[in-house]
């Protein structure tokens, strides 16, 4: 299998959905030996052997994840997608992704498997096995009801009312840190921070904006600021 195989594979099972124009573009920053579109787009014409034992296959120009073509849902993803950002890891950690199967635990999925393995009284592999799938949940179909859906296929039983909240919230944890193929590879937390910090500084800077004195504005004045005092008592000395 080439190099450039194993990007296709591992961005396709980062991502859901990734053009060649990505995988080039990806691969060309990680990569000395740089590799035009047509190297990439040879691989849509004719995937090989080992894309398809890897879950990979093409549609609409992309490659895609097998379960995405299957259940038909190319144009919900690409809808998710929008046009967020990618989360690119280093190239080390990235074709950890040409294993279908690789899970990039948070510290929170650790977190889940204790639990469950203190308090639900399973074995090490029925843990496993259960947060594994919760772990699926969260990337896939997550809500509350799945959840209760995937304790009661399992004739799980919480003991009381404490209990059951623990382990909702520990699963609400995990997944807002888990990698999602709607947010091309990045976890709702980090996109959710990613977002937010440049608002809080946009307004920010338009709020003192706002209190930047015109100079129209006296020494007796009411401060623009709103404060009540004298402008040469409030804003005056600090601009």
């Amino acid at each position: 299998m080439s190099l450039l195989e194993d990007y296709i594979i591992a961005l396709t099972n980062l991502y859901g959905i990734v053009s060649p124009e990505k995988v080039r573009e990806i691969y060309n920053k990680q990569n000395k030996d740089h590799v035009s579109i047509d190297d990439v787009s040879t691989y849509l014409d004719q995937p090989t052997d080992d894309m398809t034992s890897g879950f990979v296959t093409t549609m609409q120009g992309s490659f895609v994840s097998d379960s995405i073509k299957e259940f038909n849902q190319f144009d919900y993803f690409k809808g998710l997608k929008g046009k967020k950002p990618y989360y690119v890891p280093d190239k080390q950690q990235l074709l950890k992704y040409t294993d279908h199967y690789y899970l990039e635990e948070p510290k929170e999925y650790r977190e889940l498997v204790a639990f469950v393995d203190q308090h639900l009284l399973l074995d090490e592999i029925e843990a496993e096995n259960l947060c594994s799938n919760l772990y699926d949940i969260c990337q896939l179909d997550f809500s509350m009801s799945s959840v209760m859906q995937e304790l009661s296929r399992r004739d799980i039983t919480l003991s009381d009312m404490e209990e059951a909240n623990q382990l909702l919230k520990l699963i609400t944890q995990l997944a807002n840190n888990v990698r999602l193929w709607g947010n091309n590879g990045f976890t709702p937390k980090e996109l959710h921070e990613s977002m937010e910090v440049p608002t809080l500084k946009s307004l920010k800077q338009e709020r003192l904006k706002q209190q930047q004195p015109s100079e129209k504005i006296g020494r007796n004045d009411p401060c623009p600021c709103g404060s009540g005092k004298k402008y040469k008592k409030c804003c005056m000395t600090k601009a």
